[in-house]
Formats: C-alpha cells, structure tokens, sequence
C-alpha cells in the first residue's frame, strides 16, 4: 500500500483517477472509431455496388466481407444484379428476334405493294381513287395523263374538283 498512500498523501489519487477515466474513454472511443470502420467500409461498398447497376453495369459484383448483416447484404445485391442481367438479356435475345419478325413482314408488306402498284400502273383505263369524303387518295398514271395533274396535286383536290378540271 505504499504507492496508493504516497500517491493519495500527495493528492495524485484524484488525479490518477481522472487519467484513468480519461484513457478508458479514449480507449472506448478509439473502439467505435475502429468499429464504425470496420462497418463503414461494406456498406460504402454496397452503396458503390447499387451506384454502379444504377448506372447500367450489371457486371459489378460484391465481395461478402464484414460482420453478417453486411455479407449477407452483399450475397442479396450480388444475386439481385445477376437476375437483373438476366432478364436484361433475355429481353434483348425478344426484341432482336422481333425485330428480325417486323423486318420480315417490312419487306413482304413492301413488295405486295410495289406488286399493287405495279398492278395498278397496267391497267389500260384512267382509274381513280377516292376515299368517302370524296378525297383522292390514289390515282393511275393514265388518269394523271388525262388530267394533266400529277398525283401530288391530285392527292389535294376533292373528287368534284377533279371533274371540274376534267370538263374544262
């Protein structure tokens, strides 16, 4: 006991015991400093992870690390983005083939009516079109030489304009 009296006649006791707090507080806070990165870390991470789908790269992958909750976190976003990827590109293998099936049909659609007009040009007698309001909506080229209007002016003439013109 000689220490403790020395110190506690020389009044250090009160002192002493006030470093003492002073370190364990440190010591504490130099604990949760170490803790809170030890968690900071993973969760910055899967912050970083979730920027980078966001953003469009579903290559991005995380690596389990840190306490449970946290690798845990990281095997669900892990998983999230590959059936994320996943559907991505089964929906990119659907629209390429039907874009494959619309070019198809563009192509027969557009040779059915180059088939039609074609058709449509070999009739002998001027042939024109109107819809029901008595628009013209098509005409052959032996009506357009009748009366003397190419299609692009006929197209804005009613069908009584066009007889008009015709009489005169």
């Amino acid at each position: 006991t000689g220490a403790g009296q020395v110190a506690d006649s020389m009044g250090l006791l009160p002192i002493l015991a006030a470093l003492a707090a002073i370190a364990g507080i440190g010591l504490a806070v130099l604990m949760a400093m170490l803790m809170a990165g030890k968690l900071k870390a993973p969760i910055v991470e899967v912050t970083d992870g979730l920027e980078a789908a966001a953003m469009g790269d579903l290559k991005v992958e995380l690596q389990p690390q840190g306490v449970e909750e946290t690798t845990a976190l990281a095997r669900a976003f892990n998983e999230m983005v590959e059936n994320v990827r996943n559907q991505k590109e089964a929906l990119e293998k659907k629209v390429e083939e039907n874009s494959g099936v619309l070019r198809e049909s563009k192509e027969r659609l557009d040779s059915a009516a180059s088939e039609l007009r074609a058709a449509f040009e070999a009739i002998r007698d001027a042939v024109v079109m109107v819809d029901l309001d008595g628009k013209v909506m098509e005409a052959n080229q032996h009506f357009c030489d009748l009366s003397v209007l190419p299609l692009k002016d006929l197209k804005t003439y009613s069908a009584e304009a066009v007889v008009d013109q015709l009489k005169t």
